[in-house]
């Protein structure tokens, strides 16, 4: 289960060090890193972005524990240096933190909504 968030700083190779809480559920697996709006997701399988139509690539978690994030799909999604990771049952979302900061979140309503459009 992926569940909890957590604030990161891609490396100057746009790799992102995954939090050790997930590492349980994700080592060994292949990984698929789908293209959304507004953010990046790891998913376990490719069935998500096949049926929803989104771009997506398979990724690997490297010895050190990171994931490579390519300047493409980090362009289109705003996502520069510092990330916001936000795991979501089965699969992790990842914002741009400037982006993040201002989802409103001074509403229950609103964290509830964030968190039943990842990975979902």
């Amino acid at each position: 289960m992926l569940l909890g968030s957590f604030e990161d700083t891609l490396t100057s190779d746009m790799r992102l060090c995954l939090p050790e809480i997930f590492l349980d559920t994700l080592e060994n697996k292949q990984l698929f890193l789908v293209l959304m709006e507004d953010c990046l997701e790891i998913h376990i399988t490719s069935e998500f972005a096949q049926s929803e139509g989104k771009e997506f690539i398979e990724c690997r978690i490297d010895k050190e524990r990171r994931v490579a994030i390519p300047e493409w799909m980090a362009e289109k999604t705003g996502i520069s240096k510092d990330v916001a990771i936000l795991g979501g049952y089965d699969c992790i979302a990842i914002y741009d933190s400037e982006a993040y900061r201002k989802i409103d979140t001074t509403s229950e309503n609103s964290i509830a909504d964030l968190y039943s459009d990842i990975c979902f």
